[in-house]
């Protein structure tokens, strides 16, 4: 998703909107009309002690004093108007603080080839091994897109040991390239997609090490109940045939 370059200016009002991708459902029911609510709710306050999942998991006491410390707090954006629909939201904002809602978000590097391979040439002089892992690719997709092939040989090419990318949303295949493995996307984890069951279906990757050199990998399939809590799959069938997609489908 392309970064709005231009600082909003405080005290103007501003239209934000946003649809899900193919215009997926975003809000299934209830439960997550609710829930982005509380978020949005929570997260327009400045200097947060806690998290929105921490907060929930206090005892209903502690969550409403936690509540009223942070609502007396101030505020960075005000919220003059809003309406969610099933596959797109709506909202009327004000911005209360200079560069609150555009500033650069920290841990956040924006992919430069140049700076990539320097970046990766580096680590590879100060570490034993060198694991890059990218936010790439294209939701719902079986397969990797030309632009991840590429940056993934260019990073193995630049001296990575493993490549690992995630973004897609669903499972993705692997690649040996020049004896180095490109996972492309291990699908979803904690994750609140529950539209699908691609969507709810992902791998958790193994990667074992021994003098440097990658010698065994092993995926165990994990599908997502009840909105964000992954469970390892016990069905064989199942567990089978999501490995069987990813060998099918790997280059």
């Amino acid at each position: 998703m392309p970064g709005r370059k231009t600082p909003l200016v405080t005290d103007e009002v501003y239209h934000v909107f946003n649809r899900g991708i193919n215009r997926q459902p975003t809000f299934l029911n209830k439960k997550d009309f609710q829930r982005a609510l509380l978020a949005l709710n929570f997260y327009r306050f400045d200097s947060l002690s806690v998290k929105l999942s921490r907060l929930l998991s206090l005892e209903q006491k502690k969550q409403t004093e936690m509540l009223k410390t942070i609502e007396g707090g101030e505020k960075l954006v005000e919220i003059l108007a809003f309406c969610l629909m099933p596959n797109h939201f709506h909202f009327l904002v004000k911005q209360k603080k200079d560069n609150d809602i555009t500033k650069p978000q920290p841990g956040v590097l924006n992919l430069d080839e140049e700076n990539l391979k320097k970046e990766v040439s580096t680590a590879k002089k100060q570490a034993d091994i060198v694991i890059v892992t990218f936010h790439w690719g294209t939701e719902y997709k079986d397969l990797p897109d030309e632009r991840q092939k590429y940056l993934g040989h260019l990073t193995i090419d630049a001296g990575a040991d493993l490549v690992i990318g995630n973004h897609p949303h669903w499972i993705q295949p692997v690649e040996i390239y020049k004896n180095k493995l490109i996972t492309y996307a291990h699908g979803n984890f904690v994750f609140d997609q529950m539209w699908s069951q691609k969507t709810r279906e992902g791998v958790i990757g193994k990667y074992i090490f021994y003098n440097n050199q990658l010698i065994d990998v092993e995926y165990f399939p994990v599908q997502i109940n009840d909105y964000g809590q992954p469970f390892l799959i016990n069905d064989p069938s199942q567990r089978k045939g999501i490995i069987d997609q990813m060998r099918k489908n790997s280059i």
